[in-house]
């Protein structure tokens, strides 16, 4: 699994493959981001993005991978970003599983759902899963806050 992930903020020299365990320079966990989108672009775009706030990024192309991810041992992440409407599992239905399923620690992943159809019954069920929904077509910068907002309610919560 490719871990991409960049030591400085906005602005630095670009995004590099970790090879330190994805710990930042002065030996803190770097915070965890799970990008779950079958659009192979806009993943991209996502990773990249996300890569230069300096997030250890692991990367899913359908819910069915997303859910393996988060089963995995490993799979504790700081807030993953799923699009609702993927091939095979949903990203609401991972969600929903991640929520009713899980441990409470589960309860402290920050969660931002994509799409394209923000109707009032997707709304309402992002609402009800505790997740902050992005509409499509996706605004970088506001996908940036998001996550850094996620990440310092997770660390507050900590």
């Amino acid at each position: 699994m490719t871990h991409i992930a960049r030591d400085g903020g906005r602005g630095g020299s670009g995004p590099a493959l970790t090879g330190n365990g994805g710990r930042g320079a002065r030996g803190r966990a770097r915070p965890r981001v799970l990008i779950a989108e079958d659009d192979d672009d806009l993943r991209e775009l996502m990773v990249l993005s996300l890569a230069e706030d300096g997030y250890e990024i692991d990367e899913a192309s359908s819910g069915h991978e997303l859910l393996a991810l988060l089963a995995h041992p490993s799979g504790h992440y700081d807030v993953v970003v799923t699009d609702i409407r993927m091939p095979g599992l949903s990203g609401l239905d991972v969600i929903d599983d991640l929520r009713a399923h899980r441990a409470p620690r589960d309860w402290a992943v920050g969660v931002i759902m994509l799409t394209s159809f923000p109707d009032l019954p997707t709304r309402a069920e992002a609402h009800r899963l505790q997740a902050v929904l992005l509409e499509k077509p996706l605004d970088m910068e506001e996908l940036r806050d998001a996550v850094a907002d996620l990440i310092e309610l997770t660390q507050v919560g900590s």
